[in-house]
């Protein structure tokens, strides 16, 4: 896979440095050239980073090695991503190290949110802790790969979080494909989001997007939401109760309860309506999307239909 091109992150600086701030300042600089894995890319790693403990702990302040603030925490993000992709060896592919480097190497390890515009109406902030989305290219070196499970567990495994935010920070509605993996992907979303409201509205989309209407009557009757529980008992294959669904599912939207809505659009099984609700109301193209995948085997043109009516 193409190394990651960071060779702006160190400008020469026109005055001389003294021969040891010099060799330790080149090996420090070594780390934008490293090897994605190996025995050779292990050593320079470890030979980049006690260089760049010696030049923190010397007489010699880093910024007069030529080296500032923001460029320690460019090689510092920069040698975690190789040892992340190190550490995966031959779980991942060259696509899927690129990936990795690419992310990983952006991102801060904290005090960072979440890119992606104003708060939508009906529609929880992004949690603080969570990088800015990824681009468009490292979502090209994504979908390329075939390890979307490693890659998906490697991004959820630094976060340290399996919400649908952190799901959406590192891009996965565009690039987990329909199978195992974005199940236990969506599996995962419901359960941090009752996990951190405590209630069943919250992950009712994630739930019944998964066709797990049982679950989510167990929680509704924990947590004695009565009126819900009630209403999910009843058989949704009847054309009575997909029409009551419905009429709910336009109630929740002039409230701006969007997400429930979406999850009442389910229930109706008006599959195109809970999509139009993603990308309009809650400007969530990769939810979206995972709707779509979630329900290609009943709609194979639902990703087609989406694609041309909502990307303009």
């Amino acid at each position: 896979a193409p190394k990651e091109d960071v060779s702006d992150l160190f400008a020469p600086r026109a005055e001389p440095l003294e021969p040891f701030v010099e060799a330790e300042t080149a090996t420090v600089k070594a780390a934008a050239a490293l090897p994605v894995a190996g025995a050779s890319g292990a050593l320079a790693l470890a030979e980049a980073s006690s260089a760049l403990a010696r030049v923190q702990s010397s007489a010699i302040v880093p910024s007069a090695a030529g080296i500032n603030a923001a460029e320690l925490a460019g090689v510092r993000r920069l040698m975690a991503a190789h040892r992340a992709v190190a550490a995966a060896g031959s779980a991942l592919d060259g696509f899927g190290r690129g990936f990795v480097l690419r992310a990983f190497s952006a991102w801060e390890t904290e005090g960072h949110d979440t890119a992606g515009g104003p708060p939508v109406a009906g529609k929880p902030p992004a949690p603080a802790h969570l990088p800015p989305r990824v681009s468009a290219v490292e979502v090209a070196w994504a979908l390329q790969s075939d390890c979307h499970s490693t890659l998906l567990d490697l991004c959820l495994d630094r976060l340290g979080d399996r919400s649908w935010p952190a799901l959406r920070s590192v891009g996965a509605g565009f690039w987990l494909p329909a199978g195992d993996a974005l199940l236990l992907a969506v599996d995962g979303a419901a359960k941090a989001a009752f996990s951190a409201a405590k209630d069943p509205e919250a992950c009712a989309l994630f739930y019944l997007a998964l066709g797990k209407k049982r679950p989510l009557v167990a929680l509704c009757r924990a947590v004695q939401n009565t009126k819900l529980h009630d209403f999910l008992s009843n058989d949704f294959s009847l054309p009575r109760w997909r029409c009551a669904a419905l009429k709910n599912a336009f109630s929740l939207l002039t409230k701006q309860k969007y997400e429930l809505a979406v999850a009442f659009f389910l229930l109706a099984e008006d599959v195109d309506a809970a999509v139009r609700v993603c990308t309009r109301q809650l400007a969530d193209l990769q939810l979206a999307i995972v709707l779509c995948r979630l329900y290609a085997s009943r709609d194979m043109d639902l990703l087609a239909r989406t694609a041309k009516g909502e990307l303009r």
